[in-house]
């Protein structure tokens, strides 16, 4: 059952996670605000979430029924835009102090990774990277919902505290140093710079200051994704049980009836897509086996891109045929 879950947990997070990093703060088209909606629950959880942002963001109740309301007729329509990019601001105010919380984390597990490589025992860390783990992928899941610009080192971090855990199995691959590459150091640095500029972040205060001097927002953040009934069961049932191969999409290595397949109605030219995604495999292949993904997890991302497209392309063929 579980390995089921990882495969189809395998298409949707190709289908749903954003893997670009912030690169413009243009706003999306109207129709984004009409059309859609977010979970009550959703909406609840964020709402409740608390930030190092002196000035906190706050959503009405009057707000978050319109954040979770479709629209019905033209009158709905009116303060929808200024609603959404409220919560848009609520999101980008969540994603400096979690982005923040992350930057913290680095030099602890970097700490962690010099006492495992200088022969110290994996159980004596591996409840603390457990935690860890599990505080990375809360993070992934709830960007992910809020279909934000996450910044792409909250999944680097994630699969690099999976990576520490199974250290037995990687410990040829860590390159030196591990945390301090581009992807992580220079893209958390430009963003929390951008985070000051906009006040999400007080200018004025040591960044370890915040975090060490102000623990209840951690406390906070984390007590409550670990308790939302949209966030947490997808973790606890589903995500913590994906590996790195399944979310590489090792599945489709050696199993391709997901794709491809006679769709009822329609006549689909599969011959050149099926010849790329042959060469992607391999490809694929080679960058888990060689265990690129642990200095760098985004090195190789265009199967990931093929995949998305391949979905999509069944999806749209499917309603056609209907």
């Amino acid at each position: 059952m579980i390995a089921h879950n990882c495969i189809f947990w395998s298409f949707y997070f190709i289908q749903t996670v954003n893997f670009m990093m912030i690169e413009s703060t243009s706003k999306v088209s109207p129709s984004y605000y009409v059309n859609h909606t977010f979970p009550l629950s959703y909406v609840n959880v964020v709402n409740n979430l608390i930030t190092y942002n002196e000035r906190e963001i706050k959503i009405s109740e009057k707000e978050i029924t319109i954040l979770t309301t479709p629209v019905q007729t033209y009158s709905d329509t009116k303060g929808r835009k200024t609603v959404f990019d409220k919560f848009d601001k609520k999101i980008e105010d969540i994603k400096c102090t979690c982005t923040l919380i992350v930057k913290t984390k680095l030099a602890y597990l970097s700490n962690i990774l010099e006492g495992l490589q200088s022969g110290g025992s994996i159980e004596v860390a591996k409840d603390k990277l457990t935690m860890l783990k599990e505080e990375a992928g809360l993070m992934v899941l709830m960007f992910q919902l809020s279909q934000a610009k996450a910044g792409k080192w909250f999944w680097s971090y994630y699969l690099k505290i999976m990576a520490i855990i199974e250290y037995e199995s990687n410990r040829n691959f860590f390159g030196d140093p591990l945390f301090a590459e581009d992807e992580l150091q220079s893209g958390i640095s430009h963003f929390l710079e951008y985070c000051k500029d906009n006040k999400y972040l007080p200018k004025n205060k040591p960044e370890c200051d915040l975090v060490s001097k102000v623990p209840n927002v951690p406390n906070n953040i984390f007590q409550e994704l670990r308790s939302s009934s949209i966030i947490a069961v997808e973790y606890v049932y589903i995500m913590q049980y994906i590996s790195i191969e399944y979310l590489y999409l090792k599945p489709l290595w050696d199993d391709h009836e997901l794709l491809f397949g006679e769709i009822t109605g329609s006549t689909v030219e599969w011959r050149p897509t099926i010849r790329r995604h042959a060469v992607e495999v391999d490809k694929t292949k080679k960058y888990v086996e060689n265990r690129q993904w642990i200095p760098k997890p985004f090195g190789h991302l265009s199967y990931h891109k093929l995949i998305k497209q391949i979905i999509r392309q069944e999806i749209l063929f499917g309603l056609l045929s209907l």
